[in-house]
């Protein structure tokens, strides 16, 4: 992923992320004719991406916008101006910021980091391989093919095989993102790609039961007591007589503060 000038665009390529920042024309003529929305200018969002989930733009100032003569499918616009556009006609998932930062609040916003980590997230939920390496029983399993740049990986010659134990069986090469199905035994499992390895995930046990507090109930429990010679039965018959002594010590020694006092 490339993050970076607006211009000059990035090649094509399937395996490219790119982020453009504006002004998408650096003269100082355009830069100084760009548009600077007021603070409470209305912000038009596409919700449903991923790109701008959490993302509300409150008392951004989005400055510098300037006229974007590409082919674009916007994702923030402020009337005829995307903001923030998906560039389409290339195989890289490129997107275009316009916007000039030396202008616009929009990097002390808190909806700048939240851009910022949707579209890392966003780039790594499509990143090739296996997300994970552990599994439970009869968990799905999703994985996305490596890119490859001639896209001729659902015409590949080669069989997708699921091995573990000794055994091998085939996994269906519909298109990039391949379906494990639920596995029912546990162990090591090795995707491979005819000669290639695509990687390796261990499915492991996972019981329902196991450790839920659901079933418990509120209530209390006493402590437990390691050294049981500490503690004063009184059901011992010597217990009282120990007792009665240790009265009958304090009563002798307040009689004799008493007796010396008034003496």
């Amino acid at each position: 992923m490339i993050i970076g000038p607006s211009i000059p665009l990035p090649e094509s390529r399937s395996d490219l992320w790119w982020l453009g920042i504006g002004p998408i024309d650096h003269s100082p003529q355009a830069r100084n004719k760009a548009k600077v929305p007021s603070l409470n200018f209305p912000f038009l969002l596409e919700k449903r991406n991923p790109l701008l989930e959490g993302v509300v733009l409150g008392g951004v100032v989005w400055a510098g916008v300037q006229p974007l003569d590409l082919d674009v499918t916007p994702l923030i616009s402020a009337g005829r101006h995307p903001l923030l556009a998906r560039l389409n006609g290339t195989r890289t998932t490129a997107y275009v910021l316009n916007i000039d930062l030396a202008r616009s609040n929009l990097p002390e916003s808190p909806d700048w980091p939240i851009l910022i980590k949707n579209l890392i997230d966003h780039r790594r939920d499509n990143l090739p391989g296996l997300r994970r390496w552990n599994y439970r029983l009869n968990e799905d399993i999703r994985f996305r093919l490596y890119e490859r740049d001639d896209d001729a990986s659902a015409n590949s010659p080669d069989d997708l095989m699921l091995r573990h134990a000794g055994k091998s069986r085939p996994l269906a090469r519909s298109s990039s993102i391949v379906e494990v199905p639920p596995l029912d035994d546990t162990g090591v499992y090795e995707i491979r790609d005819g000669e290639r390895s695509l990687g390796e995930f261990a499915v492991n046990f996972h019981d329902t039961q196991e450790s839920t507090l659901t079933g418990l109930r509120p209530g209390t429990r006493d402590p437990h007591i390691d050294n049981e010679s500490a503690k004063i039965v009184l059901d011992d018959p010597y217990s009282w007589l120990i007792m009665l002594g240790v009265v009958l010590v304090i009563l002798a020694v307040f009689t004799n503060w008493k007796v010396l006092r008034t003496s």
